[in-house]
């Protein structure tokens, strides 16, 4: 499908906005449509100064090629607040060249909200340029250039213009803040607060680019831990969750500062030094240990010990994935050794003290307050997301919608108290429909998105603007400013491009349709074709900006749900999909849990590669298996669950023949020469359990009885002698 959302990078923020092409084009193209304008005026205008109105286009024509000839700048710099200052200097000029027919060139104001809200990141810069853009809209009559229409125009617009600032801006930075926090969720464990499989490949690369830019190298450790596999087994994945936290947590505060850890999956954990030599990496190896060796396994009798394995960069290799495979053999060297009753390795403790302390990377630990971190909750407006579908239920975006039309019956009040001889006789009584309208609003509450009721609200839009012009002919400045909003709320308020552009053509067709009936004089049949184009202009950027906020959401929330190893879902996935159908009253909720026989050993003695191509073979083969309407998800090592569709059977009859199936499709993988065996249990909602822990608990459990009766039950005669 044909897109003009641009394509932009991992995160959305102002930056990728205004350096679209997309946005860049309509700019100065608006520039140059209104050269063009101005210079066809300039011969058909009566009463305004064509010599004026000639030397203002042909300032105008410089400006577009300039602005053609470079390229967009970047928030906050001074190229771009001068820029902006030429978006709301330009529309004063405009209206001293049209005088005294000064309200026909208004409508180009329509730009300094939005642009104001992409160039300035700071709130008090855009205060700043929005009043400067009030004072420059207001200098010509000020200065006694323009009749009273300009003024009303004026002081119609201004208050939208501030306004439309302020949506676009609250908009906007919930997107970057969304954008942001999904971002970094994406390169979190959520199960131990430190770095996943996606950061570990990000930073290993970007340190390996270091090397061949700079020449400095660096360090990687790997470690597991000895005897997790026999707490899954014993105590249940519950108790290895809590024993992966506390090791996590204990790995972020030995590591130095500037370090990642990261989890690989399982009990297996990554730590990158950069800058780091053999002699640090053996040094914080030890550390490590040190730090290991306090923390007591739940329910079990010891402590956690670990190999530890290091690869250095470029004394090993260059490249990551050959270090991580030479770290990984010198773990299970090392780990081959503590098993033998061998002493540990000399790792020259005595470097312990020089090591620097402090968190890992601020990646990896998010300090408290941080609304980027994993537990953040973003602003209230967009609890839900960033996107129209969610923008749909906000309450405050809502009440913004309903505030236009009320702005405006204020508006005409005091058109009716300080300039009646304006508007027509039929003013007073659009003036209080508007206000009715916007009332109305606010009592009803935000409608859906598709329904007749937001159709109708939409075309309010357009329609009491239209009324208000026809009501004020031949003039029609104050309706200029009601004309505002109408692209960005079609932009915001549907979904179908189509159905965006039948209402700006249906908008822009009634408003046509009045300069037809030749009622309006020319500086309002002027200003009226300006706002058309405006109109069409406003919503494209709108559009542009929500799809590609909308794109990059969706994009953001699929890598956060997924496992980067598998492409399965990950935990955080598998935590909202339970919570979600639990939600759902009378619902029937069934969960089949597994994790595989012969893994750890695989991973010990052949290496951790081997052990990943084992989980992305069974990932692929109960995702065949899974029918339509079933979720596979990894929650962490060789543990998986699937997510049965209560809607094909009752869950606790259905869950045999799954669990089954599962089994036969897990067979067919390699798992060190053999078949891959599994243990497996199931849970139903609400008959053991109606939350989503207990529902993993009541599994899990399933899981480990039957992986104990499996130990315990005779195998074949042919499977011993094998």
């Amino acid at each position: 499908m044909w897109r003009i959302a641009p394509n932009l990078g991992e995160e959305l923020s102002r930056h990728d906005l205004v350096r679209s092409p997309h946005v860049w084009f309509a700019l100065w193209a608006t520039f140059g449509a209104l050269a063009i304008s101005c210079v066809g005026l300039s011969f058909v205008m009566p009463g305004i100064d064509s010599g004026r109105l000639q030397v203002f286009s042909a300032g105008l024509v410089v400006v577009t090629i300039g602005l053609f000839l470079s390229h967009a700048p970047e928030p906050n710099t001074p190229t771009a607040h001068l820029l902006l200052a030429l978006i709301y200097v330009a529309p004063a000029i405009a209206i001293w060249a049209f005088s005294p027919s000064g309200s026909a060139p208004v409508a180009s104001a329509m730009f300094i909200g939005p642009l104001a809200a992409m160039w300035s990141t700071r709130r008090s810069h855009q205060v700043m340029h929005l009043t400067a853009a009030t004072v420059a809209l207001f200098t010509p009559s000020a200065l006694g250039v323009g009749d009273t229409e300009t003024l009303i125009a004026c002081i119609a617009l201004a208050p939208a213009v501030w306004v439309l600032s302020g949506c676009v801006s609250v908009i906007l930075e919930g997107i970057e803040d969304q954008s942001s926090r999904l971002a970094h969720l994406m390169r979190r464990d959520p199960l131990t607060g430190a770095g996943n499989r996606r950061l570990l490949d990000e930073h290993l690369a970007a340190a390996a680019a270091t090397y061949r830019s700079t020449g400095e190298g660096f360090a990687l450790l790997t470690l597991d831990l000895n005897g997790f596999k026999a707490i899954n087994d014993d105590l249940g994945h519950a108790a290895g969750d809590q024993l992966l936290r506390e090791v996590g947590s204990a790995l972020l505060r030995a590591a130095p500062r500037g370090s990642t850890v990261a989890r690989q999956g399982g009990d297996e954990f990554s730590v990158v030094l950069p800058g780091g030599t053999a002699l640090q990496a053996s040094a914080l190896a030890v550390k490590i240990s040190a730090v290991l060796d306090e923390i007591r396994p739940p329910g079990a009798a010891g402590r956690v010990s670990s190999g530890v394995g290091q690869a250095i960069c470029p004394h090993d290799h260059t490249e990551p994935e050959h270090l991580l495979r030479i770290a990984d053999e010198r773990l299970r060297e090392h780990k081959h050794a503590l098993a033998a009753g061998a002493r540990r390795m000399d790792l020259r403790p005595t470097l312990m003290a020089s090591m620097p302390t402090g968190d890992a990377a601020v990646e990896e630990r998010a300090p408290q307050g941080d609304p980027h971190a994993a537990g953040a909750e973003p602003s209230a407006i967009f609890e839900r997301g960033i996107g129209r579908l969610e923008m749909q239920h906000s309450k405050a975006v809502w009440r913004a919608n309903a505030a236009m039309y009320l702005l405006y019956g204020v508006v005409g009040l005091g058109v009716l108290q300080w300039a009646p001889q304006v508007v027509g006789p039929a003013f007073p009584y659009v003036v209080a429909f508007g206000a009715l309208v916007g009332v109305a609003f606010l009592i009803h509450g935000p409608t859906r998105i598709g329904t007749r009721r937001n159709h109708l609200g939409i075309a309010m839009s357009y329609v009491v603007p239209a009324t208000i012009l026809i009501s004020c002919r031949p003039g029609g400045s104050v309706a200029i400013g009601c004309l505002i909003f109408v692209g960005p709320l079609v932009a915001s308020r549907l979904l179908l491009r189509g159905e965006i552009v039948a209402h700006l053509a249906v908008a822009s067709l009634a408003l046509l349709g009045l300069l037809a009936t030749g009622l309006f004089e020319a500086a309002t049949m002027v200003a009226i074709l300006m706002l058309v184009a405006t109109m069409w202009i406003l919503g494209a950027c709108c559009v542009i900006v929500l799809e590609a906020a909308e794109a990059q959401t969706l994009q953001l929330r699929r890598l956060v749900g997924s496992d980067p190893l598998t492409g399965v879902g990950n935990r955080r996935a598998l935590d909202e999909l339970l919570n979600e159908r639990l939600d759902r009253p009378g619902r029937i909720v069934t969960v089949l849990a597994f994790d595989f026989n012969g893994f750890k050993a695989l991973n010990d003695t052949v290496g951790h590669a081997a052990g990943d191509d084992l989980l992305v073979s069974a990932a692929h083969a109960l995702q065949d298996a899974a029918t339509e309407g079933e979720h596979v998800f990894r929650q962490g090592g060789d543990e998986f669950c699937i997510v049965l569709d209560a809607a094909r059977a009752p869950g606790h009859t259905h869950a045999p023949d799954r669990i089954a199936a599962f089994r036969r499709a897990l067979a067919a993988v390699d798992c060190g020469g053999k078949p891959l065996t599994t243990g497996a249990g199931a849970a139903t909602a609400p008959i053991d359990a109606t939350t989503a822990a207990g529902l993993l608990a009541a599994a899990d459990a399933r899981l480990i009885a039957d992986k104990a009766a499996s130990s315990a039950r005779p195998r074949p005669r042919s499977a011993a002698a094998a």
